[in-house]
């Protein structure tokens, strides 16, 4: 766990945002305390990305390769960084400007920069890319690079990811997303027909879990048997 501390004291004080118990480049102030329901990415969030973190741990072998489509702010891609160790490769593929730039403040902040390779890019098709795309290069799924453990967090692209590409990862952890396309049944009916023996880790944020059942995003994780 890194260590917390804040820019100043008492009322006005700035402080560090922490998700899943990592500084993120995201700073709360005394208007972000006061409404915490208007301004909730602003507020620590222990669990987040929960499911996949879980995931990471269990199956990332030190010295391995993690390809990341998705980086969001880069948390996921940190953890696969610190699992990998310095004998390890990761590669974060991510579609939104702001995501990019999000992710690098995030590598920096838990001492990690230089570890993970950012590729301002969108995987398959953009389909519901955070802010704006309009720099990212396009690489077709079939393009993807080799890798003990892929991680799909692309917010609706997985099936037709996962129907193009022609890696065979170890072990693929799937973010779902039923109201963007990707409905956790076919996810999971993909990865059976491409030999992968499947399981759900659950919802995946547990702070937000009404509504990740509501919407079907769940977290898979599919190991090769053949």
């Amino acid at each position: 766990m890194n260590a917390r501390h804040d820019h100043s004291t008492g009322f006005f004080r700035i402080e560090q945002v922490y998700y899943a118990d990592m500084p993120v480049p995201l700073y709360r102030n005394w208007w972000h305390r006061l409404f915490p329901k208007k301004y909730a990415k602003y507020l620590d969030m222990p669990t987040y990305e929960a499911a996949l973190i879980s995931g990471l741990i269990e199956f990332v072998p030190k010295g391995g390769k993690v390809v990341v489509v998705g980086a969001g702010v880069g948390v996921t891609a940190a953890v696969s960084a610190r699992l990998v160790g310095p004998s390890g490769t990761v590669v974060c593929l991510e579609g939104s400007s702001q995501c990019i730039e999000q992710s690098k403040g995030t590598l920096e902040l838990n001492d990690l920069a230089g570890t993970v390779e950012l590729v301002h890019a969108i995987v398959g098709t953009d389909i519901s890319v955070y802010e704006s795309s309009e720099k990212a290069s396009v690489l077709p799924a079939d393009q993807l690079p080799n890798c003990d453990v892929l991680e799909l967090d692309c917010e609706g692209a997985e099936t037709k990811i996962l129907r193009e590409m022609t890696i065979r990862p170890e072990t693929i952890l799937v973010e779902t997303h039923g109201s963007h396309g990707a409905p956790t049944q076919e996810v999971s009916c993909i990865l059976e027909d491409l030999g992968y023996s499947v399981k759900n880790l659950g919802v995946a944020e547990p702070y937000l879990a009404d509504y990740c059942i509501e919407k079907d995003i769940f977290v898979l994780a599919a190991v090769k048997t053949r």
